[in-house]
């Protein structure tokens, strides 16, 4: 049994009910991380405190403001997803591509706790 459940992103259908599709687990956990980090604060209606600043990494490239971004990267998903345990966020710029790397923890329906690390890529 799935201990966490969302809707899919993609908007499909259950082709029996005709119900929006559902995500389980590790991968509701990976698309929420996903719509935090990459939803520009004040975007959602209600709570503009609501989203990361990873679109700063995009124009803003300098050890202190990405420190920042980073920073807020870590408030907003400490903030917004209570079902992890956030353990570190980092920037990857060793290849061609940027990328924020989250590694955090939860637990599963069993009891156990299970560690993952998520990478988004922002360019």
């Amino acid at each position: 049994m799935a201990k966490y459940t969302d809707i899919d992103f993609s908007f499909s259908k259950n082709s029996f009910t005709g119900d929006l599709n559902k995500v389980q687990d590790s991968t509701a956990i990976r698309q929420s991380l996903k719509n935090i980090i990459l939803s520009y604060k004040g975007e959602k209606s209600f709570d503009y405190t609501f989203g990361g600043a990873a679109q700063n990494i995009l124009f803003e490239y300098s050890g202190d403001i990405t420190m920042n971004v980073l920073n807020s990267i870590d408030a907003a998903i400490r903030k917004s997803e209570p079902r992890i345990t956030l353990k570190r966020v980092a920037l990857d710029t060793s290849g061609s591509t940027t990328s924020i790397l989250i590694e955090y923890e939860y637990a599963l329906s069993s009891g156990e706790t299970a560690t993952e690390t998520t990478t988004i890529t922002t360019s």
